[in-house]
């Protein structure tokens, strides 16, 4: 990662000599407890985890169009949980330039990691092959680009379209009888926001993908690899959001979402996945806003296969279920230059399986406060 690091460091040197118009600094701390961190079926299913979720991000702004951002988050468990622990990095670079009121363009270079130990849900224990731990078998390296496009048709419409460019480097354990999980993917979005009046919100997005590995072989209908081709991934996604405010206290949101993977040979990794929810929001005077939050999703693959051939990104087994929320926000302290909010939730999943080792309940209480400034 250093050497994608690198020019992206020497250019924000040259920014941060030069005049910025501002800087934003953003701290959240939260601390819970998880009953079952790795998703474990019962039969693995652990004691009560403690963690602590701590996320920062920085941005600089200069005047010639030019920014900066560095986004640091830690996810870290009691020493017996150690294992679900995980950390991610992101460095960014971009630049902004307004045509006019109604029309933006921005472009970001991106670079980043990702680290989190490999847990088996089939055993309960730290991934292994041919009788070796390979824990790392998920961290990763990645960079890429991001153009973005805003244009401000009037005071009810707004439509973007994003063009994203992104490459993994994963940690090579061909050595051990695994696949190359490296890979190219570069992602075409459109999105339409609607707003009518105060009381209503509508975001429609869609979102075609293509994403090419650079050393993991297709296989055929029967799971058989095919040493001439290698796998690629089309994906297309629609999102759906719309919001009500009934009243000045009250929010009803309703969102939908749909994805369709197509392995573009005979169809052995092929899989449909669906998700869709309803949210309240309750403003109580004085006192914070209540939010509750129920969702359903489901998810068909065309086979039923080994956690150990797909990417934590890429499931491809049968299941489905829910997941309820209920938060309490609120705001602690504001006043120019900073702001102070905290919140409480709760989360409860539900996801049944075709395979045994993938159901599983989940319960999480979280304590958090977010720092502006």
């Amino acid at each position: 990662m250093k050497q994608k690091l690198l020019p992206i460091i020497l250019i924000s040197a040259g920014c941060f000599a030069a005049s910025h118009l501002k800087a934003e600094t953003r701290l959240h701390l939260s601390t819970g407890t998880d009953n079952n961190p790795y998703r474990f079926s019962k039969q693995f299913q652990d004691d009560i985890a403690l963690y602590f979720d701590n996320r920062l991000r920085y941005k600089k702004e200069f005047e010639f169009g030019m920014f900066f951002q560095a986004d640091f988050r830690t996810v870290s468990f009691e020493k017996v949980f150690d294992d679900a622990s995980r950390k991610s990095n992101r460095l960014s670079l971009g630049y902004k330039y307004d045509f006019n009121k109604s029309h933006r363009l921005k472009g970001i270079l991106n670079t980043g990691d990702y680290d989190k130990t490999y847990v088996s849900r089939s055993t309960g224990q730290v991934g292994t092959s041919q009788g070796q731990e390979i824990g790392n078998r998920y961290d990763y390296d990645w960079s890429g680009l991001s153009l973005d496009y805003r244009f401000i048709i009037n005071k009810q419409h707004r439509l973007y379209a994003e063009l994203d460019y992104v490459e993994r480097d994963y940690d090579d354990y061909t050595s051990f009888g695994l696949s190359d999980l490296d890979y190219e993917e570069t992602a075409f979005k459109l999105r339409w926001r609607f707003r009518p009046n105060k009381d209503w919100l509508v975001r429609l997005e869609y979102q075609a993908k293509e994403r090419e590995y650079l050393g993991k072989p297709d296989v055929d209908a029967q799971g058989t690899e095919v040493a001439d081709n290698l796998l690629n991934y089309s994906n297309s996604r629609v999102n759906g959001f719309v919001s009500y405010r009934i009243t000045e206290n009250h929010q009803a949101e309703i969102y939908a979402r749909s994805e369709t993977r197509d392995d573009n040979f005979e169809g052995y990794y092929n899989t449909d996945y669906t998700r869709s929810g309803v949210r309240w929001r309750w403003k109580i005077e004085d006192y914070g806003t209540l939010v509750h939050d129920i969702n359903v999703r489901d998810q068909k693959s065309t086979n039923e296969i080994s956690e150990d051939e797909f990417e934590e990104d890429y499931s491809s087994y049968d299941y489905s279920g829910t997941s309820l929320i209920v938060s309490y926000l609120y705001d602690i302290w504001e006043n120019e230059d900073y702001k102070i909010d905290g919140y409480i939730r709760l989360t409860h999943n539900d996801f049944e399986a075709a395979q045994a080792i993938y159901t599983y309940e989940r319960q999480r209480l979280e304590f958090g406060v977010d720092f502006e400034f």
